[in-house]
């Protein structure tokens, strides 16, 4: 018998923060594209794992924009944003909401929101859309699923 699940509804849709060390020379998606094709493979970029969202975001960024970096995964999202912060790595894809202390104490520099539209929390910072890449659009969702109904069966007696 197969048990599909069935979507019941979305809990939320959040978007990223193209992020990087306030270090780094660049002070947009351009200056990072150009930045990193200049010195190809040896910017890094960090996520909170391999297959993650954030990690994804950074993949499409990756393709999109034709650059090399090197991906560096940790084992959440406050590890992946803590490299970043600490200039241990130069770039990473934090939710806008887990990047905005960091951002208000000029810890990280946002340079664009993966969303299709500015992100209410960073009305001053751009989509990737807007950067010139195409629209790109690299929201992360959550959602409730449920099991169908089991068939009801009749008791004995």
């Amino acid at each position: 018998m197969a048990r599909d699940f069935a979507p019941v509804s979305l809990v939320v849709i959040t978007a990223f923060a193209l992020s990087v060390h306030p270090s780094l020379p660049v002070q947009d998606v351009k200056g990072l594209i150009a930045l990193a094709r200049a010195q190809p493979g040896k910017l890094t970029f960090s996520s909170p794992g391999i297959g993650s969202s954030a990690h994804f975001a950074a993949e499409v960024f990756k393709m999109m924009a034709d650059v090399k970096m090197l991906h560096v995964p940790f084992k959440g999202p406050p590890e992946a944003t803590t490299a970043v912060v600490s200039g241990e790595l130069d770039a990473g894809f934090p939710s806008v909401t887990g990047a905005l202390p960091f951002i208000a104490t000029h810890r990280l520099k946002p340079l664009a929101v993966s969303s299709a539209r500015r992100a209410s929390q960073l009305p001053n910072v751009p989509t990737l859309g807007e950067a010139q890449l195409r629209v790109m659009n690299a929201p992360a969702g959550t959602a409730c699923w449920r099991l169908p109904p089991r068939p009801k069966t009749s008791s004995p007696g």
